[in-house]
């Protein structure tokens, strides 16, 4: 244990140690291989992994394995050798014991030679491109040239064909290949280490400097056969056993110090390196480690018996070397090189201390839930709104000592609060940085400070964000940031930052950054290492200061919920090979539908399409990112993180391409994107045809309505002009009325006034006086009869029927006549209209005065009568009668029947003599409306 300590102290010095630390994986028949006796393995130029057994040939993408379906008429060899070989173009080679070769593209398998007998051992073991076209194979010792997939064997090689084959085996004794005895051969990867296999208890890895290391496989299988290794382009190591199936070997990022190697529990909170290089952890349930190169000793706060365990909140080493702690409990501790004492025993207002800092003037700063407080005369005062400081919660505290030589009081004092503020402060005063809500009202959970105008600011699920001395700029995951939630940010010796969150470690280029602030569609590579590097845990703890550290020799220490996790950045193999990607499948509508010709037609009509893709990764497939954009209808690219599938709905008529590319774990993007161009199209209503119809529809259909509504217009004009005809037909008649009955009358008046005014006492006059009083009664009534016609009130049937019944009383009751009345109780409110209501009262006037004058009646009767929405009035006497069609020749009755004409009715005459006569008046009324 003691030497695991000092191994990981030497890590932090020269880490030598995590240079042999491997993670093994196995996939066995269960997770899709054809079978677990494995034969051979290749890359294919197009990125995927090749797997040959007796049971099959597999595709592997990294996740998924996709078995070759083979025709009918081919059977692979159960025994001897089978051998896989890559050309360009995606091309694979099968190569039999018996002497078969297969041509397999992409799910396109061709056989080039049929088996030969059982006892033939000549088999191809060397395939080799000499460009796109020519193809070259060895079988036994022959040499067979392969054209448009039709071998043709050559008995005189050139030297050029020679020499390509005599590269290609000289290529294969270090690839690790299968030689032509069926052993497999060492591998020296890229990195000058040399595996070898068949080394119990399984394969043996030797360093470019001399040291080895033995890969104990046994987890795995006791013992295990490898027929062949291979190392791909992402730097993995992959090797096929005849029993045990398909092995990966990929060097781990980190290394992990927990319980086992003696830490007293294996969850830190917070962790410090001294000026001797000794590591302070502090521990979830309380306490403190010390890991040196003498091992490892917990330390308490208090005794045990004083109270319970003391969870560390922060620590601080201040400028004369010595260590601080604040305990969750509020109180402040020092390290007097035996034990920690309690820094301020009897300032019981001095609690809830999360974080520490000295400024280079010496000034101690301490902040907390209660605010800032300052060390005056050795006690610690709290400084508040009278420095400029608001009541908050102060979370970290950090600062900028100025430049190398600078007066020390030209530094400045960093704070981060709670609630998503951060403030700076010199020479004693300070102010807020930015304003608003710029960091998301989350949690500052780190500051790293460049200089007094330059720094960065670490969130709880807002992303980090740069202040430029002007403005704050924020990156998250639409910049590819694998997760917002930040916990801690250090800076390496090449002034990258690393980035500790709740989803990983991620490593990001400081210069990437402030370029994308410069252009939004620069590329930022977010290197991203998790539990597939060696991690014991996605999550960086947060909860104590420091919450990572960057140690004197340039290595980063994070502390984890099981274990502290050490890396040096200087040993990090980034994968640059950029991930192949391709479009697995296209669904419109829920249907499968296959391209043409690198073209897809869906539709018609607007059409939901879901596209499956993935890219080639097999250092952790998982951590592959993609970003899609459908040109035509996306303006910019969508990052859609590591989902494998995009949906776009209701997509309208229209040519599109579609663009996906992929971003690996280490932040490396693909060359090119995949693209696949769409035809979306259009239902027989969104052609242009259907469109040029329907716009000329819509001007005709507009025309017309504008030729109807001009005409309804013109008919509203028409009738206005009728209306304004009528009410002047009205003046004119009222004027006539007026003229020829009042005027004459009171013209008569005038006369018989001045003959009565010559000599009021002549009694031959009183007659005359009695004429004027009769006048002017008449006077007076035909006033009325005018005023009455006049007015919109009485334009209804019940007042025409009340007024005629009224006029005919008065009228026969000053002739001395009998007035008969046959009238309805209850005479409806009709509206009639003023000029059919006057001239059916002026033809019953008529009908009573001729009466009166030429009937020489005793009795009149008037019947009213309303049947079938028809009003009937019957002007009946007992007079001496008259012949009917003499009396028509005039124009008494004549106008009579003319008034009822005009007003839509009817008159009807008829008179016996003796015997008197009837005249009726009919007028049809308007239909009773609802209600």
């Amino acid at each position: 244990m003691i030497r695991r300590v000092i191994s990981v102290l030497a890590l932090l010095v020269a880490s030598a140690f995590s240079a042999t630390e491997y993670s093994v994986r196995s996939w066995q028949s269960e997770d899709g291989l054809p079978g677990t006796v494995l034969r051979s393995i290749v890359q294919s130029s197009d990125g995927f992994l090749w797997i040959a057994s007796p049971e099959g040939i597999a595709r592997f993408d990294g996740i998924e394995f996709e078995n070759l379906i083979l025709p009918a008429e081919i059977q692979l060899p159960r025994i001897g050798p089978n051998r896989l070989f890559a050309t360009p173009g995606g091309v694979v080679w099968f190569s039999g014991s018996r002497g078969s070769l297969l041509r397999i593209q992409g799910k396109q398998v061709r056989k080039l030679w049929d088996d030969e007998g059982p006892s033939s051992k000549q088999f191809v073991t060397q395939v080799v491109a000499l460009d796109d076209q020519r193809i070259i194979a060895r079988r036994g010792e022959e040499i067979w040239w392969v054209s448009e997939d039709v071998p043709r064997l050559l008995t005189a090689p050139d030297e050029a064909i020679q020499e390509a084959l005599a590269r290609d085996f000289a290529a294969r004794e270090q690839s690790g290949r299968i030689r032509p005895d069926g052993k497999p051969a060492r591998l020296m990867d890229r990195s000058g280490r040399v595996w070898t296999p068949g080394i119990a208890p399984g394969i043996q890895v030797a360093t470019p400097d001399g040291t080895s290391l033995d890969l104990d496989l046994s987890e795995i299988d006791r013992s295990i056969d490898v027929t062949e290794i291979l190392e791909d382009r992402d730097g993995n190591v992959w090797a096929t056993s005849s029993l045990s199936g398909l092995i990966r070997f990929r060097k781990l990022r980190a290394e992990v110090l927990d319980d086992a190697d003696g830490l007293t529990e294996r969850t830190a909170i917070a962790l410090i390196e001294d000026a001797e290089g000794v590591l302070w952890l502090g521990l979830r349930s309380g306490g403190v480690d010390r890991v040196s190169e003498n091992g490892i000793r917990h330390y308490e706060f208090a005794p045990e018996s004083s109270g319970p365990r003391r969870p560390v909140a922060a620590f601080y080493i201040d400028r004369d070397e010595v260590l601080w702690a604040a305990a969750r409990d509020g109180s402040v501790f020092r390290w007097n090189g035996q034990e920690f004492v309690l820094a301020f025993p009897r300032l019981d207002v001095f609690t809830k201390i999360d974080t520490l800092y000295q400024e280079a003037s010496g000034t101690f700063w301490f902040g907390g839930q209660h605010g800032l407080f300052r060390m005056d005369a050795d006690i610690p005062q709290l400084v508040g709104t009278s420095v400029g400081i608001p009541p908050c919660h102060i979370t970290v505290l950090t600062g900028s000592d100025g430049s190398e030589g600078a007066d020390p009081a030209a530094g400045s004092v960093w704070f981060g609060t709670m609630d998503g503020r951060v403030f700076r402060g010199s020479h004693g005063r300070f102010q807020q940085v930015g304003s608003g809500n710029d960091l998301g009202n989350r949690k500052i959970s780190a500051l790293l400070v460049e200089d007094a105008n330059h720094a960065w600011a670490a969130t709880l699920d807002h992303g980090i964000h740069f202040w430029d001395g002007t403005r704050w700029h924020r990156f998250d995951r639409h910049d590819g940031l694998p997760d917002q939630r930040i916990t801690c940010i250090l800076s390496d010796t090449r002034r990258d930052l690393w980035l500790g969150s709740l989803g990983g470690i991620f490593r990001v280029s400081r210069v990437e950054l402030l370029a994308r602030i410069q252009d939004p569609q620069a590329q930022v590579r977010w290197l991203r290492i998790d539990r597939s590097d060696g991690l014991p845990t996605r999550e960086c703890m947060g909860v104590s200061l420091p919450s990572g550290w960057q140690t004197r020799a340039g290595k980063l220490v994070f502390p984890t919920s099981r274990g502290l996790v050490l890396i040096d950045p200087t040993q990090i193999e980034v994968n640059t090979s950029p991930p192949p990607i391709f479009i697995r499948q296209v669904r419109a509508n829920g249907q499968l539908t296959l391209p043409s010709d690198g073209r897809l037609n869906v539709g018609p009509g607007r059409t939901r399409l879901e596209f499956s893709y993935h890219g080639l990764g097999f250092s952790a497939p998982e951590k592959i990112s993609y970003r899609t954009r459908l040109s035509g209808l996306d303006d910019t690219w969508r990052e859609v993180g590591a989902l494998r599938e995009t949906t776009y709905e209701a997509v309208p008529p229209g040519n599109y391409i579609f663009e996906v590319s992929a971003t690996n774990g280490d932040g490396i993007r693909s060359e090119s994107a995949a693209s696949l161009e769409i035809r979306v199209t259009p239902r027989f209503w969104e052609t242009g045809w259907f469109l040029v119809l329907g716009i000329t529809s819509i001007i005709s259909l507009a025309a017309g309505t504008g030729w109807v509504i001009a005409r309804i217009r013109m008919k509203r004009r028409i009738h206005a002009l009728k209306i304004r005809q009528t009410r002047e037909a009205e003046r004119a008649r009222i004027s006539r009325d007026l003229h020829d009955d009042l005027g004459a009358s009171l013209t008569e008046l005038s006369i018989l006034s001045a003959l009565a005014a010559e000599n009021p006492d002549d009694a031959t006059l009183r007659p005359s006086l009695n004429q004027f009083s009769g006048k002017a009664k008449m006077v007076v009534g035909t006033l009325d009869e005018i005023v009455w016609a006049a007015t919109p009130s009485e334009d209804s049937l019940h007042s025409l029927v009340e007024y005629l019944c009224a006029f005919a009383r008065e009228f026969l009751e000053n002739a001395a006549i009998t007035l008969r009345t046959d009238v309805p109780r209850h005479i409806p409110d009709l509206p009639i209209g003023p000029n059919r209501r006057h001239n059916v009262f002026l033809a019953a006037r008529e009908s009573l005065n001729n009466a009166v004058k030429h009937a020489r009646a005793s009795e009149i009767r008037l019947r009213i009568t309303l049947d079938d929405n028809r009003l009937t009035i019957e002007i009946i006497d007992n007079g001496r009668g008259f012949d009917v069609e003499y009396a028509s020749s005039g124009n008494g009755l004549e106008n009579l029947k003319k008034r009822m004409t005009d007003c839509g009715g009817t008159c009807t005459i008829t008179s016996t003599k003796p015997g008197g006569s009837v005249i009726t008046l009919t007028l049809p009324l308007p239909l009773p409306q609802p209600g």
